[in-house]
């Protein structure tokens, strides 16, 4: 090959560099993104004058920036009991419950 050829190459190969995606990290060596809600194995419980109601079992859900949500169901699920839980007016009997990496417990205050 000629001296023309080899540097032909060269400069292709460095231009092509240049435009190769980064490598793919598995999931061991990249942290999971922090999520700003984060629910992991919830069990909420409340009681009537007549009965223990355990209104969500076992959730799991996480919600990152820019993710959007509906939370649907028919009377009864769960539904307000989980937004009091996400709000900190009540407390998992299981599980945890976490805004941005920290453990919600009480309400949060406004400014």
């Amino acid at each position: 090959m000629n001296p023309r050829s080899r540097t032909g190459m060269a400069l292709a190969d460095a231009v092509r560099s240049q435009f190769r995606e980064p490598p793919i990290m598995d999931a061991a060596s990249k942290p999971p993104p922090l999520a700003l809600l984060e629910a992991s194995g919830v069990t909420l419980q409340y009681k009537t004058p007549r009965y223990l109601v355990t209104a969500t079992y076992q959730v799991d859900f996480r919600v990152h920036r820019g993710d959007r949500y509906v939370i649907l169901g028919p009377s009864g699920c769960g539904k307000s009991t989980l937004l009091k839980a996400v709000g900190g007016f009540m407390s998992p009997v299981e599980g945890t419950m976490r805004i941005r990496g920290h453990k919600i417990k009480v309400p949060a205050r406004t400014a």
